[in-house]
């Protein structure tokens, strides 16, 4: 089955701040936007930020790809972008939190 590897780019500062798979990348930005983390997270506090502006991310499709390939190109993207982005977990590891304190 394909699945997609995507960014959630800043519009302010126009860099990823999100790495992402999904089957569904419409359906899975919804759910960013409207189903924000229940803890403090920074990807949270980012997303409020932006809704404060009345501003959105900007939701990129990197590629299609398909099974373990998929979690694999993921990783490979969070690490191209380790310096910006605000996942909570490292795919390769299963969930790790990275919450504010």
């Amino acid at each position: 089955m394909k699945e997609y590897i995507y960014f959630l780019i800043c519009p302010i500062e126009n860099v990823v701040k999100y790495v992402g798979k999904t089957k569904d990348p419409k359906k899975r930005y919804k759910q960013h936007i409207k189903k924000l983390d229940k803890s403090q997270t920074k990807k949270k506090a980012w997303l409020q930020m932006l809704f404060e502006k009345k501003l959105l991310p900007t939701l990129k499709i990197i590629e299609e790809t398909t099974g373990l390939n998929a979690r694999n190109r993921e990783q490979h993207f969070c690490d191209i972008h380790e310096k910006t982005i605000l996942n909570i977990h490292n795919p390769t590891k299963g969930m790790k939190s990275r919450k504010i304190k």
